[in-house]
């Protein structure tokens, strides 16, 4: 069931990205024959991934009007800006408690990729040690800057061991800061990582089980037996 949800999300994702090519991009009258069918893929996509119609309501509606015979010029504007608007990277800041997990488990520790040849490991816990000491720590950094995507109806992180250490080491409602991406498969919003987010998102949803609530730790000893210093540089 798991592996059917994401495959029918990921085909949303691929039918999101035709649209917003033909109608904001390549800027297609939603009544061309073109603009159309990749209308109605989207809404095709988006009945067999019923579990995201809940973050998709009011372009569902607007959708579903853009694609009456007898749409009009306001319909079609009323779906390109919102379709504007699903299509855009947000910054925001989110209560801790509200941000959610997408794997199941991480490595106890950071992989710094800095400039010596080989990864250096640096375990979570100086991290969250370091967060306790300085609080405002996550507010100075931007490694701290979390990236994730709004899927059935939550938050959810793709930076896991960054997002373990905050909710170690910070109260619940602390703010957070991050960037939303759209749930759109298109270069155009690629993280820091490469490659489009919700396409990392659901890669990494694949084992989930726990809807994000929670994440186990895994312990192993390190590659190398010494620990990098300073602030977390890497990703994850």
């Amino acid at each position: 069931a798991l592996a059917e949800e994401l495959g029918a999300t990921r085909d949303f994702a691929r039918a999101l990205a035709r649209l917003r090519t033909a109608l904001l991009e390549n800027k297609l009258d939603i009544r061309s024959s073109e603009a159309r069918d990749a209308a109605r893929q989207v809404h095709e996509k988006l009945e067999a991934a019923r579990h995201c119609q809940q973050d998709f309501e009011k372009f569902k509606t607007l959708l579903d009007r853009a694609l009456h015979d007898n749409a009009s010029v306001d319909d079609d504007a009323n779906l390109k800006g919102q379709l504007q608007e699903l299509c855009t990277m947000r910054r925001v800041k989110v209560p801790l408690s509200e941000l959610r997990f997408t794997q199941l488990s991480i490595s106890e520790y950071f992989y710094d990729r800095g400039s010596m040849s080989s990864e250096q490991p640096r375990a979570l816990e100086e991290t969250i040690s370091e967060l306790k000491a300085n609080p405002a720590l996550h507010k100075d950094s931007d490694n701290f800057i979390l990236e994730g995507c709004i899927y059935k109806g939550e938050m959810r992180i793709c930076f896991n061991r960054r997002l373990y250490c905050l909710k170690q080491a910070l109260d619940p409602q602390e703010l957070i800061r991050v960037h939303v991406y759209p749930l759109v498969n298109d270069i155009a919003f690629k993280g820091r990582q490469g490659g489009p987010v919700v396409m990392k998102l659901l890669d990494a949803l694949r084992e989930n089980t726990t809807d994000g609530e929670d994440v186990i730790v895994r312990r192993r000893h390190p590659r190398l037996a010494s620990a990098s210093t300073g602030t977390v540089g890497c990703l994850g």
